[in-house]
């Protein structure tokens, strides 16, 4: 429960950074657009505390797209634009988009603050359940490292490379959203998108771990086979009767899938040392370095700093839209990590059990 204690003590230090809006200019009129009729925004101008719609007027699309540089949702806020009015053009269609400014230190709190709820989340779903016969409890909470250790008890690297790219991923979406209800309005909630090259980065990262594992699985069940195959050859050789031959081969294959088998598909896995994530991640079984491992882990790496910085940075100005999205990724980025991908699933498959 401590850690429980801590984690949401962290949370609320960080939310609290998000005390008060920052004010606008006093002199700043601004307006909330109502919908778009016959190539004609309708406006509500801002009076007092709410938007007159009694008083709405209309402007030009065609100017409010070249203002704005987009076209605009009904529920978008904007500046409206001052002056005389004359015959030609109302000067409140002269419009900007309405914003808020986020500080550095708002912004770190809020990011820091979804950080610890999605490893909070993590934890909660790594405890152990009740059980009866030894009369242990229930664990509630359990260690988050626990999504990215593989079947032999190392550090992953499709589960490492997933694990670091969901929770960055998730943890900005989360602080946008929080930012957005915060600094802006309830109606703000939702609208927050990713572009087409996040998802698919988010897509690549999933195949790459789901594709790892089957990799892994039918090694492991060619290496049962083969123990099955040997043993007969074994019974064969020395003349055992049939039955006694597929015997045999039956307890191979059911010792093989239960006590596991080891590099070069010898029945029995060598004792593994302490998870290290230092040398897990860029070393086979046998302990030498892999450039297909490192190569993909300094991809992803990569690409969720990049990510994770340009999302930091889009916090700092945020929109009265009602639609938005997180920054994309550029294409030669998410060139890089399908081929880092790639080039790691194609060779976990070309080597042999232990060094893939």
């Amino acid at each position: 429960m401590r850690i429980v204690r801590s984690l949401l003590l962290a949370a609320v230090i960080g939310l609290s950074f998000l005390a008060g809006n920052t004010a606008s200019a006093a002199d700043a009129a601004f307006g909330l657009v109502t919908g778009t009729a016959n190539n004609a925004v309708s406006i509500a101008p801002l009076n007092g505390t709410s938007f007159d719609r009694n008083a709405a007027f209309a402007c030009p699309l065609a100017d409010v797209q070249q203002a704005l540089g987009r076209a605009p949702d009904a529920g978008d806020q904007v500046q409206l634009g001052n002056g005389a009015k004359t015959d030609a053009k109302d000067p409140r269609c002269a419009l900007r988009m309405r914003v808020e400014t986020v500080d550095f230190w708002q912004r770190v709190g809020v990011v820091l603050a979804a950080a610890v709820l999605v490893i909070l989340l993590a934890s909660l779903a790594a405890g152990d359940a009740a059980n009866p016969a030894t009369g242990r409890p229930r664990k509630w909470i359990g260690a988050p490292t626990r999504f990215l250790l593989g079947s032999d008890g190392r550090y992953s690297n499709s589960q490492c490379q997933l694990a670091l790219w969901f929770g960055v991923a998730m943890t900005m979406y989360l602080a946008m959203i929080v930012l957005r209800v915060a600094k802006l309005d309830w109606a703000y909630l939702d609208g927050v998108a990713l572009t087409a090259n996040v998802m698919a980065l988010t897509g690549m990262s999933a195949l790459t771990f789901g594709a790892a594992k089957v990799v892994t699985a039918q090694k492991a069940e060619s290496a049962i086979a083969a123990n099955a195959q040997g043993a007969a050859a074994v019974a064969v050789g020395a003349g055992m009767s049939a039955q006694d031959v597929v015997t045999a081969a039956t307890v191979a294959a059911t010792k093989a899938a239960t006590i596991g088998v080891g590099p070069g598909g010898a029945i029995g896995k060598p004792p593994t040392p302490e998870p290290d994530i230092f040398t897990d991640l860029f070393q086979n079984d046998h302990g030498e370095v892999d450039i297909g491992d490192f190569q993909m882990i300094f991809v992803a790496l990569t690409a969720v700093l990049i990510f994770g910085l340009a999302c930091f940075n889009a916090m700092a100005v945020l929109p009265y839209q009602m639609h938005v999205s997180l920054p994309d990724v550029d294409s030669s980025l998410l060139a890089g990590f399908g081929i880092g991908q790639g080039a790691y699933l194609v060779k976990k498959a070309a080597l042999p059990l232990g060094k893939g």
